[in-house]
C-alpha cells in the first residue's frame, strides 16, 4: 500500500473529534471528555481543514467518510443530502 501524504491524513485525535461530532457532540461536551480546552478541539479542526485544503467541516466530514475514518452511517447526520 502505497504511503499517504500528510495532505491526506487525519490524525488519530482528530479522528475521534470528527466522530463524536458526527454523532451529535458539542466542541465543549468533546473537551470535557478528553480534559482539554475548546480552544484546543477548535484547534484540532483548524488543523485537519488545512492540511487537507478545506474551508468548513462538511467537506472535511466527506473527507473523513470516502478514507474510511468514520462510518457513513454516524456522518448522514451532518452530510447534506443529495
Amino acid at each position: 500500500m502505497p504511503k499517504k501524504k500528510s495532505s491526506e491524513l487525519l490524525y488519530p485525535r482528530e479522528i475521534e473529534i470528527l466522530d463524536l461530532r458526527s454523532t451529535n457532540f458539542s466542541g465543549k461536551m468533546i473537551a470535557d471528555k478528553f480534559s482539554i480546552s475548546l480552544h484546543t478541539v477548535n484547534t484540532h479542526m483548524s488543523n485537519a481543514r488545512k492540511r487537507n485544503k478545506v474551508n468548513n467541516m462538511v467537506a472535511l466530514f466527506r473527507i473523513a467518510v470516502e478514507k474510511g475514518y468514520i462510518p457513513l452511517v454516524l456522518a448522514k447526520n451532518i452530510l447534506p443530502q443529495n
